[in-house]
Parts: C-alpha cells; sequence; structure tokens
C-alpha cells in the first residue's frame, strides 16, 4: 500500500492498493485505487491530467491541451499525429476502414501516447475513486446488492429456541465489464480504463474481460493477476472473434454488463495470430450460441451516445443503457 503523491501538482489523498490483504487493512473511508506497485507512475500521470484538464476547463477560457502539458513538464509523449512517421500501418481483418488498426516498432511503444482524448474522471465520490459516468451503475449494482437481503421466515432462532424468521443475506448476482483495448481505440481512454479496472470490479464485484487480438476473462477472484501494463502485448491489439466466442459459450449470470469499446464487433471474420479460419456471425447467431444470462448492459461507446458497443452485439439484456460524453475529445 502506497500513497500516491506527484512532484508536479498536489493530489488528493488516494492509497495505491495491490492486493486483497491490503485492501482488508485499509481504513474505511480512506479513498485507494487497486492496482500494481510498477503502475504507480500511470495512476499518477492519470490524476494529474484529470487535475489539469478540470483546472483548464474551470477557467472556461479556449486552451491548448498539448500546450498546457508540455508547460507542467510533460516532453516524453508523442500524439498519434506527432508520430505517425513511427505507426507501421497494417489492417487487422475487417476493420472497416483502412488503417485503424495499427502496429509501432517496439522501441516507440513505451513513448507513444495519445494525448488527443481524456477520460472524464473525478476523484473523490462517496470516499472513493470512481468515474463520474458510474453513478448510475452505482446505483443499479447497490440495489443488486441490498436485493439479495431477504428475510427468511425460516431461520432458527437460539435465544427463543424456535424459528422465528430474520434477515438473510444472499449471494449477490455478479456484474462483468468488457474492455476493448484494439487499436482503433485511443490508448489514453483503454489504459485509463484499464488502471481503474480492478478497482471497478472491487467495488461492483465485477469480473473483466480483456478483448484485443484474442480474449481473457478475468474471473472476480482473479483479478488481482491482471497485468495492466502487459495486457497489450499479452491480448494484442487487434481484434478477436475466436476467444470471445469459447468464453460466452459458457453459461455465466450477470446483473449488469459495462462494455467499453467502439463499433468492432465479434462478428466480423478477423484475421490475425490468435484468429483462423473465423466467418463473419450476425447478431442473431451471436446470440443464439451465447450463454451469458444478463439484465442490463451499459454501453461506453467511443464516438456515439446511441449506439451499442461492438462486443455487447451477441447479448440479449432486458435493458441497455447508453453513457454519454464520458470520453473528451481534445483536439
Amino acid at each position: 500500500m502506497k500513497l500516491l503523491q506527484s512532484k508536479r501538482i498536489p493530489l488528493p489523498i488516494i492509497y495505491l492498493v495491490e492486493n486483497e490483504k491490503d485492501l482488508k487493512t485499509i481504513p474505511i473511508g480512506v479513498p485507494f485505487v487497486r492496482g500494481k506497485a510498477k503502475d504507480y507512475d500511470m495512476f499518477v500521470q492519470l490524476l494529474e491530467f484529470d487535475i489539469l484538464l478540470k483546472s483548464a476547463r474551470a477557467t472556461g477560457l479556449p486552451f491548448n491541451w498539448e500546450n498546457i502539458l508540455r508547460e507542467n513538464g510533460y516532453d516524453n509523449f508523442y500524439n498519434t499525429v506527432a508520430s505517425s512517421e513511427f505507426i507501421v500501418s497494417s489492417v487487422v481483418g475487417n476493420t472497416g476502414e483502412k488503417g485503424e488498426e495499427f502496429d509501432t516498432p517496439k522501441s516507440y511503444t513505451q513513448h507513444l501516447k495519445d494525448i488527443s482524448y481524456q477520460v472524464d474522471i473525478e476523484f473523490l465520490k462517496n470516499l472513493k475513486i470512481i468515474p463520474t459516468w458510474f453513478g448510475d451503475i452505482e446505483e443499479a449494482v447497490k440495489e443488486n446488492i441490498l436485493n439479495s437481503i431477504m428475510y427468511n421466515p425460516n431461520l432458527y432462532n437460539k435465544k427463543l429456541d424456535l424459528c422465528a424468521g430474520a434477515v438473510d443475506l444472499t449471494t449477490p448476482e455478479r456484474n462483468l465489464m468488457i474492455i476493448d483495448i484494439s487499436g482503433s481505440i485511443p490508448r489514453s481512454i483503454s489504459e485509463a480504463i484499464l488502471l481503474l479496472s480492478k478497482t471497478m470490479s472491487t467495488q461492483f464485484f465485477a469480473d473483466i474481460i480483456i478483448t484485443g487480438s484474442k480474449s481473457t476473462l478475468y474471473d472476480y477472484t482473479e483479478v488481482d493477476a491482471l497485468d495492466v501494463a502487459g495486457v497489450y502485448e499479452e491480448n494484442g491489439r487487434g481484434n478477436d472473434q475466436v476467444y470471445f466466442r469459447d468464453i460466452l459459450k459458457q453459461y455465466r449470470k450477470y446483473n449488469t454488463v459495462i462494455i467499453f469499446g467502439d463499433n468492432h464487433s465479434p462478428c466480423h471474420s478477423w484475421s490475425n495470430e490468435y484468429n483462423f479460419k473465423t466467418n463473419h456471425i450476425t447478431r442473431e447467431m451471436g446470440k443464439d450460441l451465447c450463454k451469458f444470462e444478463v439484465k442490463t448492459i451499459y454501453s461506453f461507446h467511443t464516438t456515439s451516445n446511441s449506439i451499442l458497443a461492438g462486443y455487447g452485439d451477441w447479448f440479449s439484456p432486458g435493458k441497455v443503457v447508453y453513457q454519454e460524453n464520458w470520453v473528451h475529445h481534445l483536439k
């Protein structure tokens, strides 16, 4: 457990908690984020960016985001335009638009940052770190947990020596987050969501699916194994049909599914090192093969306020909520 501190900007008191053991020792009311110690600098930068952006917006005046970052000592990043000579365009399968998917030489990968987009984050909410746009989801999960507290008339009362009934806590339904890290998603967006994913998993009792060139499911009990820094190399930055299809073929029940992504969908016949001999799968066919039982989907589409994020195409939820304005385009 370590306090997040910045040499550039004063940060609110927030602790980085590495595992369940640390989480159990942190006092109630102390704000925290879940992550690995090696991701410390990434968390600090995410919070610094958020404070700078909020300060710039508070003035009500026009501002140049890139200049603000450079004035505050950020000079070791490139945006996707400035570093275009380092980008090796490679169409991966059916991307829809040529050049949406890209790979970068390893020597530049660690420096490549897209500063054109910023995820809107509120630091302190109910003494916890959660994104501002999770208000509705937070209420949905609270309701889910409250609904798991039920009166059981058959419970035995030891003092009365009879079955007088009592409140019984049943096991709440789990939730699920799906995070698209493909090359068409600005890395500043996917990286911010990944950094907060363990915190959100803890708060919302949620499993996590990472979708890149392949998809990986992290059960709630295994979320500590999620390596944010290595997830891009492990899963790739293409898109997936094969692994995602295999995951959805196994029955799971979720109250709320939270999906971050764009139009790219497992319906497409993607082709990469993990996807061979794939076919176009219609939404109807995908819904037939999907064994997940889902009540509500919260769609966080990177470019639309009314379109379902692509990796939600195969679900059959009772309700879909389209989240608006959770990403700011700063160029």
